[in-house]
């Protein structure tokens, strides 16, 4: 039943069973999302504050509109926002009024603060996603992204900015990877990118100076790397050596070998 919420954290075990019992029981009241907030809010009430190093996992099944302000998408962000706990948060089961995931569109109303993103250390994306647009940056302390198999295409600048990324897989569903896409990644070192994928836009790499291994699980041509520039070897040697994984022995290092 939809607006109905599946919760797993780091918490003691007995008070996991009682949530669990509670999350999980059939309810029809006549505002079901009454119940997911006033849920969530409970759970998260229970759990202690100051975790920025161990966050907890955050399992939710709720409809997040159009991810804009008013949305449950909002109200959720508001919601962990208040309680001022850090979350990696699966939203895997999630439904949404359409197919784009669209992380930072609540920054169109000026009712948005930055706060409201800063507890979002992972995003595991709905399956129902198959385009992303937007900019994960909003979260400022995002560290892990999950992309689903039904995503298609990425847009541009989605990581950009992401300091705290430190791996990612694009999965083989996805055909087009936009401009600048992992733009400013400082702490990127590796990436596997998926046999579906034809085109990669430019400035793919640019910034990513902890960057030591990348795993290409398709064939690219040369005219479908706009920016092959960046990181010259390392295309220079897919190119002639083709899908396998590539490595250099340090971030210092312009020299990359075929595994």
């Amino acid at each position: 039943m939809k607006n109905r919420i599946k919760l797993l954290g780091a918490a003691l075990i007995t008070a996991l069973l009682v949530f669990a019992f509670a999350a999980c029981k059939d309810s029809d009241s006549e505002d079901p999302s009454v119940n997911w907030w006033s849920e969530i809010y409970a759970y998260l009430d229970g759990l202690s504050a100051n975790n920025t190093g161990n966050p907890y996992d955050l399992r939710v099944d709720i409809n997040l509109g159009d991810m804009d302000v008013g949305s449950d998408w909002w109200n959720l962000l508001h919601l962990i926002a208040t309680k001022e706990r850090f979350v990696s948060l699966d939203l895997s089961s999630c439904t949404m009024s359409n197919t784009l995931f669209y992380p930072d569109k609540i920054r169109n109303n000026s009712s948005y603060n930055e706060t409201m993103t800063q507890y979002i250390v992972g995003i595991i994306l709905p399956d129902t996603a198959t385009s992303i647009e937007g900019y994960f940056s909003v979260f400022n302390n995002l560290a892990s992204v999950t992309i689903g198999n039904s995503v298609t295409s990425i847009g541009n600048s989605a990581f950009s900015y992401c300091y705290n990324l430190t791996s990612i897989v694009i999965p083989d569903s996805v055909t087009s990877i936009g401009n600048s896409v992992f733009t400013q990644c400082p702490n990127l070192t590796s990436i596997i990118i998926g046999s579906g994928v034809t085109s990669i836009g430019s400035y793919f790499f640019e910034g990513c100076n902890s960057l030591t291994s990348v795993t290409f699980r398709g064939t690219l041509t040369a005219d479908n790397i706009v920016d092959a520039y960046l990181f010259v070897d390392l295309w220079e040697k897919y190119l002639a050596g083709g899908i396998g994984t590539y490595t250099r022995p340090d971030i210092n290092s312009r020299v990359w070998t075929k595994q």
